[in-house]
């Protein structure tokens, strides 16, 4: 991440916007590693840790796993960005439609909304 922040601010990024970012995807990888975890909790496998460092993360088990187990904790850190992603795609959804029933009805749309 650090190396990421280094590439960001020699591309012309602020400071500002490189820690930002650099947050964002910190807190989208802890998120994706708790949904492995939550994964394993409904499944009633104990959780040792849950590991992040600059390249991503790790959800250590318990115990081992079964199969049937193993799939539904592989499975919910990629449900969990799924889900990440679909709060502003369906925020500029909606924003687009409601613009887009203001300018049928005649209504101007102030250029700093957009």
């Amino acid at each position: 991440m650090l190396a990421l922040l280094i590439v960001m601010l020699n591309a012309g990024a602020g400071l500002a916007e490189g820690l930002i970012f650099v947050a964002i995807l910190f807190g989208s990888i802890f998120l994706h590693e708790l949904g492995h975890a939550w994964g394993c909790h409904v499944q009633g496998v104990p959780v040792r840790r849950v590991m992040i460092f600059g390249g991503g993360g790790f959800c250590e088990h318990g115990r081992a796993v079964n199969g049937r187990e193993d799939e539904l904790i592989t499975a919910m850190g990629p449900i969990v960005n799924l889900v990440i992603w679909a709060g502003p795609i369906v925020n500029l959804v909606i924003w687009a439609v409601c613009s887009l029933i203001a300018l049928h009805m005649g209504r101007e749309i102030p250029i700093w909304l957009w």
